[in-house]
């Protein structure tokens, strides 16, 4: 869920990127996609091992309870700031295409996500996410092409 949360974001920073300063940018996005679908399918195996996986259950299993809750912690906190900056993404995106004012775009953007979490819960997420990264991949296939 988090290689294609960064890929799908990634893309639209990197679209916008491309768009300012040239189209070579696009191609940072292609490798960040492909290295985060060659992690993915080299990493899956042993994860899927572990049975239910979170990042300070990991650092846990390895450090110790003291490490877990520190990474917990970290986790927790900067964690808003991860979703927001998608948030952001969004808006600019939305600013970029459609001309509206930023702040107008960034509010209605985290409006439709919120109520997008609250009644799709976790799972609506994950599967979004691949969603956008497979539109967004399509999306850059076309905009290279043109």
């Amino acid at each position: 869920m988090i290689s294609s949360l960064w890929c799908s974001w990634i893309f639209i920073v990197e679209l916008e990127t491309a768009y300012l300063f040239g189209v070579s940018a696009v191609w940072f996005g292609v490798a960040f996609g492909i290295i985060a679908v060659l992690g993915v399918y080299k990493l899956i195996n042993p994860f899927r091992k572990l049975g239910f996986l979170t990042n300070s259950g990991l650092i846990g299993e390895k450090f110790g309870l003291a490490a877990r809750i520190i990474a917990g912690a970290v986790i927790a906190l900067t964690f808003p700031v991860f979703a927001m900056s998608n948030v952001l993404a969004a808006a600019a995106f939305l600013h970029v295409v459609l001309g509206l004012p930023l702040m107008m775009t960034l509010i209605g953007s985290l409006l439709v996500i919120l109520a997008y979490v609250i009644l799709g819960g976790i799972w609506a997420l994950a599967y979004t996410q691949v969603v956008n990264f497979t539109l967004m991949s399509i999306g850059l296939v076309i905009g290279v092409i043109f």
